[in-house]
């Protein structure tokens, strides 16, 4: 006892951050990821929380205002009677560009508080690139694939200034590229379906980073004799995707990652062109 008071107690703060560091990510370890995207489709007739009326009618006014029509709107199932989470898209067909806006929101003691809010645009090209750029300051769960250029402008509010920048990265990404109108070339005006299959895409380019792996789902042949292991429609975190996963969201990893991040974005807009303030 005396030796631990003389010098042991100095492992303990040690022990702590060790448990800190590798320990808390395992609470994510078993969380999982349905590969096909679930979308609930909200009616005009629907009546919402003052405050989530309000965001979607500011946003949409905005986008009506460069280009963009509302195509539709859905709720995202949190698994959560207190999250409520929506999703709207909006289509600018002359320009061939897609727009999202994403809000989430989370109910405290009867009242609607703002979790998330953010607007993005997304462009896709015939030679596999895509570039989107939103204003959320957030930094995503699975690294960036090859193929796409992702750019986090939170310094820009309105969507005119920010689908302004969205050009300028595209013009500076693309140059003379033509670009791929997948909602209609592919999926023939489907809105659900396009979105189903970006979110598909996104997890196979977690998967082939080594962030996920599918989980096996058991079917039995015809004849019910063999049993044959396929992949399932459910993803898991490996144990790589877990630490860099949960150390992205944790101090003090959040506090280093996310400034070097919105750094090497406002890096790229002004090269694009675009002044940021």
């Amino acid at each position: 006892m005396e030796s631990f008071w003389n010098g042991g107690w100095m492992l303990v703060p040690v022990a702590i951050a060790l448990l800190y560091v590798f320990g808390v990510p395992q609470l994510v370890l078993s969380m999982r990821h349905r590969a096909d995207l679930e979308l609930d489709p909200i009616d005009d007739d629907v009546t919402l929380p003052e405050i989530m009326e309000d965001y979607l009618a500011k946003v949409s006014d905005g986008m009506s205002q460069i280009g963009f029509e509302r195509c539709e709107t859905w709720f995202i199932p949190q698994g959560d009677d207190e999250v409520t989470a929506i999703v709207r898209l909006f289509v600018n067909e002359r320009e061939q560009d897609l727009a999202m806006a994403n809000t989430m929101y989370l109910a405290i003691a009867g009242d609607w508080r703002v979790q998330t809010q953010y607007i993005e645009f997304s462009t896709s090209y015939e030679n596999g690139t895509d570039v989107d750029t939103g204003n959320d300051g957030t930094l995503g769960a699975f690294p960036t694939p090859p193929h796409k250029t992702v750019t986090m402008a939170p310094w820009f509010d309105e969507p005119s200034e920010l689908y302004e920048a969205h050009r300028k990265i595209c013009r500076m990404v693309a140059g003379q590229t033509r670009k791929q109108w997948l909602l209609h070339s592919a999926f023939h005006g489907d809105a659900v379906a396009l979105l189903a299959a970006d979110c598909r895409q996104g997890y196979e380019d977690a998967e082939e980073a080594g962030y996920l792996s599918y989980c096996p789902q058991n079917t039995v042949s015809e004849g019910d004799v063999d049993a044959e292991t396929k992949p399932g429609r459910e993803l898991k975190n490996t144990l790589k995707g877990t630490y860099l996963m949960a150390w992205n969201m944790m101090w003090p990893f959040k506090q280093i990652i996310t400034p070097l991040q919105l750094r090497r974005c406002r890096r790229r807009l002004e090269q694009a062109g675009v002044e940021v303030e």
